[in-house]
């Protein structure tokens, strides 16, 4: 004890280790906190934090069950072993969902995956977000990472089983709760899990700043992430006294009484300060300096706190920020309110920040755990925030819990004060606060702040090259189209009043969207110069039906056109606004200047030019067009190739750089200076033909006209005499060719240009062509070059030879998928590109750059968009190279549940998404579900699917009113017997996806969300107003046979439509409740059947019967119940197709609206039915002969009796109004009473289950001739072999294991299950005796192994990526190896898997090693 205390003495006497080098100056070691990212009970977030701090909130909640069953431990006379004495705790929602998908987890890997580690990578996301970090750019730099950990619960619960690795790294290696984000997101520098028990983050935090101070990193995560699972730390925390019984943090008070365990993910994105002053960064808050400290032996005991060790960590601490510990302004204390450490902590505090201190200026002292409790190894990183928060807002929130000073402690002798209010900070002076954190082992760290001094979070660029104009693009991007969908909702919210962006500069807002932010493959772009006009598309996209694809990474090719494109006033604007135009403008000038003696550019601004001699437009045009590449190419759009049509080609041949400027100018100015001596002379036209047929038609008049261009497979331009290309139009309008002349005197590639060629040569002989840097595709030729041969001879032949423009497109858009964009002042090949592609069926775009008279630098950037959306490479930082990062709204996640099998062993989680929440489906016992008929099929009507998805989040609500949005029906739902099932996906607090529908596949999606205080979204017209407009009286009865003829039928308990007023466009209804239902109203607001009626008088605006489905919701809301009502149906939008959207309002007698259906979509369908026919399989094998009758007649005829079919292969059928039909795949036909064989059972597995038995209906059509939106006439029983996506959407590209699997009728329900973390999984695919035959059947069978080994579900397997972006590592493609040497009899050599640029490409490589197709296999 001796020896501890001279070690005591000597700490007292400032003997420190650590202290900063003295010829280093302090600012130089200064480090910016400019990311932060949280998780606290009660706060999604760090707004929501400071929300919740400010309103003095306690977050603390009793133990959810999902974590563990706390009745079965708490007990609250007193501490007693293997008992808890509180109940209380403070615990995040929702850990067990994750978006696997989007940080290429596959889901067997996310279930083993700690669910700490799980948030802790979505919140580094959002911190480096918060920090304005492309992780494009960042990757593979010496990034450290820091992370505070202090065991893993999950790893407890599942050694209890049969651990595998992916357990061991997902949690029971704590080194990789670091390494996991090292990995991720593919940062090189030192990666590091710290553990001093409560102080490990700000321990982790401390080591993050000595690895930026040295050099060692050039930036830092430091973070903390702490979850509670299991009771039994609290047992142990209990017995010992420690824990506080009522679950109240008192720090500071008399009645402390211990400590509340608490959750909480932090992260912090660390640089240092003269760095990301540099480099624009935001910057929240400046790290001074750091102390730490172990207690050693200073308190003489273990696990106490000693005075010692806490002021040599102060004093350290304010002695390495250089700031007198006099001038601290607000402390963010350990503070875990224990009679132990309260009084020690205090002490400590004021001890040395009391030394010189004025009197009466007092620190103030907080500590967060009052409001959340203490979340142990994440509790340091966390206080840190609070306390950065604090300085940013200039405010201290109240501690709570704080009534009565605890006299243990000489309050009135301390330079301190314990918050009772939210206090201001001073704010004349630079801030300074501290922030404390103490392990149980000894480890004390201290950390000191102060704001910024400076303005922060602006990239500076030299004003001389920084776009004008008040336009904007703004760039939203996603893994998936429901998270951009989803994303457009946040952005919605970010602008709308209240929200962080409605003030924002909306440059500022672009410049961060654009150069801030890591943009994925689903993308969309918006150009406005108003927020209202970006809020106005972005609803607009919202509300369409527009599919955001993954479109595969595009080429980029520069077309330019030839003459024909020039209007008066071209590229005026951009000459005001585009520092690139304009320079580019200025040195094509000069070269005009030079060769020809007068200036483009005062030929551009001249109000009065006319555009007419070809000596000047072609110059004009050249120049032009030179200058628009350059102003891509400034905006960071570089062409792959280059394609210039006619005179279009010396542009192309300037910006591929085979030639000069110079010598393009001269090229250009001494042609068009010959062709005006031919003015007059010639004229074209251009011809809807062939270029055979172009010639077949100019047979008769050959010697003088010829064939000058061929733009596309069926556009063709001919060029020559003009009374001869005068009489083209009559000729060909005679034979209903479309063909019109061109607006030019002069007959380019045509025997009217041999007189010039000669001379043209001549006056060329100095030109000096050169090997460009982009690849031209001559028009000349058909071919590529570098441009070296781009010498007089082939000028001359440019001017005279026909130009093979549809040659260079259909090459360039064979090579891959390609955005064309056209250099010019306004689009003439456009259309021609277009076309081309199509008849190739390749992927590929083509995009104007301006367009006559419309506003330039919109135009363009409508066109960057474009190119933005088609994912072909942009570099958006060279659009927007400076401005000031802002805040945005967060990515989406998409999240879905990843956890153990649930078993009594271990926890389970959060109850938000633990299970479906279900209701019964029992049409025996609620008979209304089958009194509903849409031409002749039973159908369970949507609002039953509404009403579901409305009671199952009220529920998780805890029973706030909410509101449903964007929903979407994705299938019928048949009234069989059953549970319908609603699962909630969290999104944000308050706030979930849902799917609903029974066990075998989701019926619609949607959100919802709470709402405080639910109000109608805008005031309803009064009765009187809209019965003034609807004069047109129908009874009930009327209505009802009017339905009825369209093909619905509704019975009793659905007829609740009394009276009917019809006018154009919308409709009036008195609406009563039925007798039938008067029993079941109780149980709703408004009962499902009763809604229906309400919005059933949609079907009195139509002028002919028709029977309807819904396909989407906008919004719904239920406020209040009524049983008599009127409902106002009015329709804001209908198309040709038979689609309309509607708005209904129900109001009670008094006029109040009792609920609203805003945004419903429904196609509408002519009943009309054909008779099928039956066309024979082929490569089928029938079981039992197939018979006309066995096969579903019009109005639903049953099947053929006791028949039963089982096909396989590919079926077409055909009826004879034209419709076809075609499955492939799996077929068997049970009628009903049928027997299913024996010998083929069904089998079910968890990607696949079985579709039950559907009663036969029948094939219809709507209006306009094609498939209407009925259930498909069908079986009774079917089983396939493949799912589709589980949102029920069509997708738009699907890959070609998709294409090759047939497709199922229902989706596959998305449900959360638990997924099994062992190395062995099976499928019933394994039981296939099949084996592919050529690579398209390869890729279907790798596409199953692949899917079953990563646990996910073969539909949503995209072939275009490789195996490791879908989640797969080293273990499972040898797993799957394994599978392809055993079922196939190949060596596949496991880089083929691994290494492939994709899914698709190794199925290719794969087949090559299959043995022939045709030799015998066993």
């Amino acid at each position: 004890m001796a020896t501890a205390a001279r070690k005591t003495a000597a700490r007292r006497n400032g003997r420190s280790r650590g202290k900063p080098d003295e010829t280093t100056p302090v600012g130089d070691r200064d480090i910016a906190i400019i990311g932060m990212s949280c998780r606290v009970p009660g706060a999604h977030g760090v707004d929501d934090f400071w929300s919740m701090l400010v309103d003095g909130v306690d977050a603390v909640s009793e133990v959810p069950t999902s974590r563990y069953p706390v009745d079965d431990f708490f007990d609250g006379e007193g501490p007693k072993p293997g008992r808890i004495i509180s109940r209380r705790g403070g615990f995040l929602e929702n850990i067990d969902g994750f978006d696997a998908p989007f940080f290429a987890i596959s889901p067997r890997e996310a279930a083993a995956m700690d669910p700490q580690q799980r948030v802790l990578l979505e919140c580094a996301w959002e911190a480096l977000e918060d920090a304005g970090q492309d992780l494009g750019r960042l990757a593979g730099s010496r990034v450290g990472v820091f992370v505070g950990s202090d065991g893993s619960n999950y790893w407890e619960m599942q050694s209890q089983g049969e651990p595998n690795i992916y357990g061991v790294m997902g949690g029971g290696a704590r080194s990789a709760i670091a390494g996991r984000l090292s990995f991720t997101f593919d940062l090189t520098g030192p990666s590091v899990t710290v553990d001093t028990a409560c102080s490990s983050s700000l321990m982790a935090l401390s080591l993050a700043c000595q690895s930026l101070r040295s050099g060692e990193s050039t930036m830092a995560l430091a973070a903390g992430a702490h979850l509670v699972l299991s009771p039994w730390e609290s047992v142990a925390f209990s017995s010992a006294g420690m824990l506080s019984p009522d679950g109240k943090c008192k720090f500071g008070d008399a009645s402390a009484d211990g400590f509340v365990r608490s959750e909480g993910i932090g992260v912090l994105v660390l640089k240092p300060l003269r760095a990301a002053l540099a480099d624009g960064d935001p910057v929240h808050a400046v790290i001074k300096g750091v102390g730490t400290s172990n207690d050693g032996a200073g308190s003489g005991l273990f696990m106490s706190p000693a005075l010692s060790g806490q002021e040599a960590m102060l004093r350290e601490a304010y002695r390495d920020a250089g700031i007198d510990p006099s001038e601290v302004d607000y402390v963010e204390a350990h503070g875990t309110g224990t009679q132990a450490g309260d009084p020690v902590e205090l002490g400590a505090l004021a001890a040395v920040l009391g030394e010189g201190r004025e009197p009466g200026r007092r620190a103030f002292v907080g500590s967060v755990k009052t409001n959340i409790g203490h979340a142990e190894a994440a509790a340091g990183v966390i206080g840190v925030i609070k306390a950065v928060l604090c300085l940013k807002h200039r405010t201290v929130p109240r501690n709570l819990h704080f009534t009565t000073p605890n006299p243990a402690i000489p309050w009135s002798e301390l330079p301190l004060v314990l918050p009772t209010r939210t206090q201001p900070l001073d704010d004349e002076k630079r801030l300074v606060a501290g922030v404390s954190a103490f392990g149980i082992s000894g480890t004390n760290t201290h950390v000191v702040l102060t704001g910024p001094e400076v303005p922060t979070g602006r990239r500076e660029v030299d004003a001389a090259v920084t776009e004008q104009g008040g336009d904007h693009l703004l760039t939203l991007s996603a893994r998936s189209h429901e998270a951009l969908r989803e994303s457009i909702r946040f952005y919605l919210s970010y602008f709308g009043v209240g929200g962080a962006g409605h003030d924002a500069d909306l440059a500022d807002v672009c410049y961060t969207a654009a150069s801030r932010r890591t943009h994925h493959d689903h993308r969309l772009a918006v150009v406005d110069s108003t927020r209202e006009g970006m809020v106005e598309q972005l609803r607009a996209l919202l509300h369409g039906d527009a599919e955001f694809t993954s479109p595969d990474r595009a080429r980029i090719a520069f077309v330019f056109p030839g003459q024909g494109s020039q209007w008066t006033g071209m590229g005026r604007e951009l000459l005001d606004t585009s520092p690139a135009f304009r320079a580019a403008m200025f040195r094509c000038d000069e070269a005009v200047r030079a060769e020809a003696g007068w200036s483009v550019i005062e030929k551009l601004r001249d109000p009065e030019a006319t555009w007419e001699e070809i000596d000047v437009v072609q110059p004009t045009l050249w120049a032009v067009e030179v200058a628009l590449a350059e102003t891509w190419r400034a905006w960071g759009v570089e062409p792959d190739v280059v394609i210039g049509h006619s005179m279009g080609e010396v542009a192309a041949a300037c910006v591929s750089g085979a030639l000069s400027l110079a010598d393009g100018a001269a090229v250009i100015c001494r042609r068009s200076s010959l062709m005006r001596g031919l003015a007059g002379r010639g004229a074209m036209a251009v011809v809807e033909l062939s270029v055979a047929d172009a010639e077949a038609a100019i047979a008769d008049v050959a010697d003088r006209v010829s064939i000058a261009v061929s733009n596309s497979r069926n556009s063709t331009v001919v060029s020559g005499d003009p009374d001869a290309i005068a009489e083209l139009p009559r000729k060909l309008d005679e034979q209903g060719v479309f063909c019109r002349p061109v607006k030019v005197n002069v007959a380019s590639h045509s025997v009217q240009m041999d007189p010039i060629l000669e001379e043209l040569a001549s006056r060329l002989a100095g030109l000096e062509p050169r090997a460009g840097t982009i690849p031209l595709h001559s028009t000349v030729t058909g071919e590529l070059t570098d441009g070296q041969e781009l010498d007089p001879d082939y000028w001359v032949r440019n001017l005279r030879q026909p130009v093979r423009f549809v040659d260079a497109v259909t090459e360039t858009a064979s090579a891959g998928p390609t955005v064309f964009v056209e250099i010019s002042p306004h689009p003439l090949l456009v259309n021609a590109i277009q076309e081309t592609v199509a008849e190739l069926g390749v992927e590929g775009h083509a995009l104007p750059t301006l367009r006559r008279e419309q506003p330039e630098r919109a135009t363009m950037l409508r066109g960057y968009g474009t190119l933005y959306e088609k994912n072909a490479p942009v570099r958006l930082e060279s659009l927007y190279p400076g401005g000031r990062c802002v805040p945005l709204p967060h990515y989406p996640w998409q999240r879905v549940r990843h956890w153990l099998a649930e078993s009594g062993s271990g926890a389970v989680a959060d109850g938000g998404t633990a299970r479906p929440w279900e209701t019964a489906l029992d049409p025996a016992a609620t008979p209304y579900l089958v009194q509903h008929e849409v031409n002749g099929v039973p159908l369970v009507p949507g609002t039953v699917l509404l009403e579901a998805a409305r009671s199952a989040a009220t529920d998780a609500a805890s029973g706030m009113p909410v509101v449903l949005s964007e929903v979407d029906f994705v299938d019928a739902l048949l009234p069989s017997p059953g549970a319908l099932l609603v699962d909630l996906h969290p999104v944000e607090a308050g706030a979930w996806r849902f799917d609903v529908g029974p066990a075998d596949g989701v019926r619609a999606t949607g959100h919802v969300r709470t709402v405080h205080g639910l109000e109608p979204t805008r005031p309803a017209e009064s009765v009187a107003e809209v019965g003034a407009r609807c004069v047109e009286h129908w009874d009930g009865d009327r209505f009802y046979a009017w339905a009825a003829r369209g093909g619905t039928v509704w019975g009793e308990a659905f007829r609740g439509v009394t009276d009917v007023w019809r006018a154009p466009g919308e409709a009036l209804a008195k609406v009563r409740l039925p007798a039938s239902l008067a029993g079941e109203q109780a149980g709703y607001l408004l009962h499902p059947a009763f809604l229906e009626a309400c919005a059933a008088p949609l079907l009195a605006v139509f002028d002919t019967p028709v029977w309807m489905l819904a396909e989407h919701v906008a919004e719904v809301r239920v406020l209040n119940r009524a049983s008599s009502v009127w409902s106002h149906v009015r329709v804001v939008d209908i198309d040709s197709g038979g689609t309309a959207t509607a708005d209904v309002v129900v109001l009670d007698d008094r006029e109040q609206i009792v609920a609203e259906l805003r945004g419903l979509r429904v196609r509408a369908n002519e009943p009309r039915h054909a008779e099928p026919t039956h066309a024979a399989p082929t490569h089928a094998e029938a079981v039992a002969p197939v018979e006309p009758a066995a096969v579903p007649a019009a109005g639903g005829a049953v099947l053929g009796s006791g028949a039963v079919i089982s096909l396989k292969g590919e079926f077409r059928l055909e009826d004879p109004s034209g419709t076809v039909i075609e499955l492939s795949g799996s077929l068997r036909v049970v009628p009903p009473g049928g027997v299913t064989p024996a010998s083929a059972p069904v089998a079910e597995t968890p990607d696949r289950p079985v579709v039950p038995a559907m009663p036969p209906v029948s094939f219809s059509r709507n209006g306009n001739g094609t498939n209407g939106s009925a259930p498909a006439a069908g079986p009774a029983l079917v089983t396939a072999t493949a799912t589709v996506p589980a949102q029920g959407r069509p997708r738009p590209e699907r890959s070609a294991a998709e294409r090759s699997l047939p497709q199922r009728s229902l989706p596959e329900r998305s449900e959360p299950r638990a997924v099994d973390t062992g190395t062995e999984v099976r499928t019933a695919a394994e039981a296939r005796t099949d084996v592919p035959e050529d690579s398209a059947g390869v890729l279907a069978y790798l596409v199953e192994r692949v899917a079953a080994v990563l646990g996910a579900q073969a539909a949503k397997i995209d072939t275009r990526k490789p195996v490791t972006a879908l989640g797969m590592d080293s273990l499972m493609a040898l797993e799957v190896r394994g599978r392809l040497q055993k079922e196939l009899g190949v060596t596949v050599p496991t880089a083929v898997i691994l290494r492939a640029e994709s899914l698709d490409a190794a199925a290719a490589k794969i087949a090559e090693l299959l043995p022939d197709a045709g030799a015998p296999r066993q």
